[in-house]
C-alpha cells in the first residue's frame, strides 16, 4: 500500500494526471471493497467511477450524469479478493 506520491504523504487518494477540465472531488469515503466520491460537477456532464486491481485494466462500476453542481458516485461492493484502486473521470462529450 502506497502512502507517498512524489514525496508527499497521501492517505489513499492522489491525482496522478492533471486534466484541463480540473475535475474536483469534494468528498471521498473509501473502504476495503467500496468507494464513494462526491464531485463538484458541471450540469449535463457524465462522470464515471472505475475500479482496477492492477492500474492497467479499468472497469466502470458507477455512472452518473450530473443534474446540478454536485454529483455522487458510489460503488457499494466490489467483487473478488485483493486490493482495489478507484478513479473517477469525466466521460468524453
Amino acid at each position: 500500500r502506497s502512502t507517498m506520491v512524489n514525496g508527499f504523504p497521501r492517505r489513499g487518494v492522489a491525482r496522478l494526471n492533471g486534466d484541463p477540465r480540473a475535475l474536483r472531488i469534494a468528498e471521498i469515503n473509501l473502504a476495503p471493497q467500496s468507494a464513494m466520491m462526491r464531485l463538484v460537477s458541471t450540469p449535463g456532464s457524465t462522470y464515471l467511477l472505475e475500479e482496477s486491481t492492477n492500474l492497467l485494466q479499468w472497469r466502470t462500476v458507477a455512472t452518473n450524469t450530473s443534474a446540478g453542481a454536485e454529483t455522487l458516485l458510489t460503488n457499494a461492493a466490489s467483487t473478488g479478493p485483493g486490493v482495489r484502486f478507484f478513479r473517477v473521470r469525466q466521460a468524453a462529450p
